[in-house]
């Protein structure tokens, strides 16, 4: 899917700086529609994915409001 953030979870943390919060938002938006699929090819449960989903794009929310970034791990 040509996603530059989501794969740095391969074995590691994804630290998002706050100068990148945008664009991980905007990859949030691309992803986002593709978590049944990613879940199957992962082997876990499609509501498990999108839950965790949510919480990192409301954990991105609010960073951006408060000019921060994140960590997740």
């Amino acid at each position: 899917m040509g996603s530059r953030f989501f794969p740095r979870l391969d074995g590691d943390d994804l630290c998002v700086g706050r100068d990148e919060i945008g664009e991980f938002l905007a990859e949030c938006e691309v992803v986002g529609p593709h978590l049944n699929r990613l879940a199957r090819h992962g082997g876990y449960d499609a509501g498990y994915v999108a839950q965790r989903f949510d919480n990192i794009v409301a954990a991105a929310l609010r960073a951006k409001t408060e000019n921060g970034g994140i960590v997740v791990w």
